[in-house]
């Protein structure tokens, strides 16, 4: 199956709107059975485990404004989730759940005139990036909460307490950043993976049609499995490089090497029967 641009980026979009969805709702039905009392609050009344921030934040590393609808919709979820438990909902923890996740927006500025490749080999530039994301929706969620009774109480529990979803999706935040084709800019990884197939002679590398080993394809090609396998992500300098130890350890021509020698042998036959011409 081959996707155009938009149709991928609606499908990546869904997928982790999906995600987020999901365990959002999960957390909150979980956290609600536990009935953990903390102080004058039940723990399910005042903090549950999140990742609306988190992925919210990935997705728009990969499709910029349009990944911003990945976090409220999220929230939403959470949200739903709460009134069907019959949790008390004020009309301020719909707007701070929803429209304060909309401060993830502030991530949008670390694109300004700046590579995304560049800024995602800068790790601490990328802790900035998640930090700076998540701090401006506390703000807004805070900003979000006035009216709320026994507000400044609320607010220092609730930002207290969601420190922990800080740190932890941190940590998970760093981890994805090692791998590749996560945290990437999805407009760079569809270019690359474009040549890839041109390279390819304009074959689907996942179609089912194409009768044609990986093994075929890395030796025909000049292409290492590896980078099939990652989907064209590695650049030139990595395949070079693979290539080269490949040859080595396999002590083994490729498709060009013997073109090659092919070719200095029929240069050698062509001077041979041009030197017999002479005498």
């Amino acid at each position: 199956m081959r996707f155009t641009r938009k149709g991928y980026e609606a499908f990546d979009l869904t997928i982790f709107t999906l995600i987020a969805l999901v365990v959002e709702g999960l957390n909150v039905f979980v956290f609600n059975m536990m009935k953990v009392k903390v102080g004058n609050y039940y723990l399910n009344q005042v903090y549950t485990l999140s990742f609306a921030c988190l992925l919210g934040s990935i997705a728009i590393f990969r499709w910029n404004i349009k990944g911003l609808m990945v976090a409220p919709i999220a929230g939403l979820a959470s949200l739903i989730v709460r009134f069907s438990l019959k949790q008390e909902m004020t009309n301020q923890l719909w707007i701070a759940y929803t429209v304060g996740y909309l401060g993830l927006a502030v991530c949008l500025l670390f694109f300004y005139k700046r590579d995304k490749e560049e800024l995602r080999k800068d790790k601490g530039l990328m802790i900035l990036y998640y930090l700076a994301g998540y701090f401006t929706v506390e703000v807004l969620r805070a900003i979000c909460q006035i009216g709320t009774a026994n507000y400044g109480i609320l607010i220092l529990n609730y930002v207290s307490l969601d420190l922990i979803n800080i740190v932890f999706g941190l940590g998970i935040f760093l981890l994805v950043l090692k791998q590749n084709g996560l945290i990437v800019d999805m407009d760079t990884y569809l270019r690359q993976l474009n040549d890839l197939q041109t390279r390819l002679g304009g074959q689907d590398i996942v179609s089912k049609n194409v009768n044609i080993s990986v093994e075929e394809l890395a030796e025909d090609n000049e292409i290492n499995e590896a980078a099939i396998l990652d989907g064209g992500t590695l650049n030139k300098e990595d395949l070079k490089r693979m290539q080269d130890v490949r040859r080595k350890l396999e002590n083994r021509n490729t498709k060009y090497d013997r073109e090659n020698k092919e070719l200095e042998a029929y240069r050698r036959e062509r001077k041979e029967k041009k030197a017999h011409g002479n005498r």
